[in-house]
C-alpha cells in the first residue's frame, strides 16, 4: 500500500510573491520525478505557510531569489495577498494537473513571528500528525533543490531504508566533513574561544518519518510554550557588534537561530530518544537563491 507524504514550504514567498512573472522554484519538478520516494507514495499535500511581508533583518540582501531556470527576480515589496494567492495557484497547476490525485495543495497566511519555530511551526507539525501522513517534508517557498548524485551503493541504501523504517528518524542532506558540534581548543579568528560550536549543516530540507516527527512535536510544543511567556513575536532589527559567526553560548547571541537550532534540536532528541536516527544521506540539497541542477 503507499504512503502519504506532506510537504510544508515554511517562509517568505520570494519571487512568486513579489513578481507577477516569477516561474518559482524547480523543487516539484525534482521531488516529483525522485524514483526512490515516489515508488513509495501515492498521495502528496503541500503545505504553503507564508508571510505577506519581509520579516528577515539580515545583513545581506534577501530580497530575491534564482527561478528554475536561473534566473533572479528582485523586488523589495510583496504582492497583495490575491495575486500571491493566484501566482500561487499557477506554479501549483501543472503538478496539480499532471497527477490531480496525487498532488493537492493549501496555503496559510500567517502572522510574521521572530523566531521561526515557535507556535505556527508547531501548529503544522500537529496538524500533520493528526492527518496521519506518513513522511513529513520541511523546505520553504523559495529554494531551488540540487540532486546530490552518490555513486556509492551503501549511500542509496541509506536513503532507501529510511524511507522503510518504523525507527524514529530524520533524513537530512549530507555534511560529511562535520559533525552538529565542533570542539576548538585553541581560539582563532573566526572563533574566538575554546568550545563547542554548533555546525551549520543544511537544514533548510529535512524529511521526518511519522514516529521521528512525534519525537520533534514535543520539543517544537516546549519552545513555543516558552516563546509565548517570554518573547515578543517580532524581531528585533540588528545585530550584535561583530555579527558574523554563532558562538557557542554567549549573552547576546541566542542558539535558536538559523540553522543553529536544527543542530540543537537534533542532539537534544537524540539525547533523551536513544533509538531516534538523523540520516544525513537525502539527496536532495536545498540552493537558497542559487540555481538548481
Amino acid at each position: 500500500m503507499g504512503k502519504s507524504l506532506k510537504v510544508i514550504l515554511f517562509g517568505e514567498p520570494r519571487g512568486i510573491g513579489n513578481h507577477n512573472d516569477c516561474p518559482g522554484t524547480n523543487q516539484f519538478d525534482t521531488i516529483l520525478t525522485n524514483s526512490t520516494l515516489m515508488s513509495r507514495v501515492d498521495r502528496i499535500h503541500v503545505h504553503w505557510s507564508i508571510t505577506l511581508k519581509k520579516v528577515s533583518h539580515q545583513p545581506w540582501n534577501n530580497s530575491y531569489m534564482v527561478d528554475r531556470y536561473g534566473v533572479r527576480w528582485e523586488e523589495t515589496e510583496y504582492l497583495p495577498q490575491e495575486q500571491i494567492l493566484k501566482n500561487i495557484e499557477k506554479f501549483m497547476h501543472p503538478y496539480l494537473a499532471k497527477s490531480p490525485r496525487l498532488v493537492t495543495y493549501d496555503v496559510h497566511i500567517r502572522e510574521p513571528s521572530t523566531l521561526r519555530w515557535g507556535k505556527e511551526y508547531h501548529k503544522v507539525i500537529v496538524d500533520a500528525l493528526s492527518e496521519n501522513y506518513d513522511y513529513i517534508m520541511f523546505h520553504r517557498p523559495d529554494s531551488n533543490i540540487e540532486v546530490k548524485k552518490d555513486g556509492r551503493a551503501d549511500k542509496r541504501k541509506l536513503y532507501s531504508k529510511f524511507l522503510d523504517t518504523d525507527i524514529p528518524a530524520v533524513c537530512i542532506t549530507p555534511n560529511p566533513n562535520k559533525t552538529l558540534w565542533t570542539y576548538y581548543d585553541k581560539g582563532t579568528e573566526t572563533q574566538p574561544w575554546a568550545g563547542f560550536y554548533v555546525s551549520w549543516n543544511a537544514y533548510e530540507i529535512m524529511l521526518w518519518n511519522r514516529n521521528g516527527l512525534i519525537l520533534l512535536e514535543q520539543f517544537i510544543k516546549l519552545k513555543a510554550m516558552n516563546e509565548h511567556n517570554h518573547v515578543n513575536f517580532e524581531y528585533p532589527g540588528g545585530f550584535p557588534e561583530g555579527w558574523g559567526v554563532f558562538q557557542s553560548w554567549y549573552t547576546s547571541q541566542r542558539i535558536d537561530k538559523a540553522e543553529d537550532f536544527w543542530s540543537v534540536v537534533l542532539l537534544a532528541i537524540s539525547t533523551f530518544s536513544h533509538n531516534f536516527m538523523v540520516i544525513d544521506n537525502l539527496p536532495f540539497r536545498s540552493l537558497i537563491r542559487q540555481k538548481g541542477t
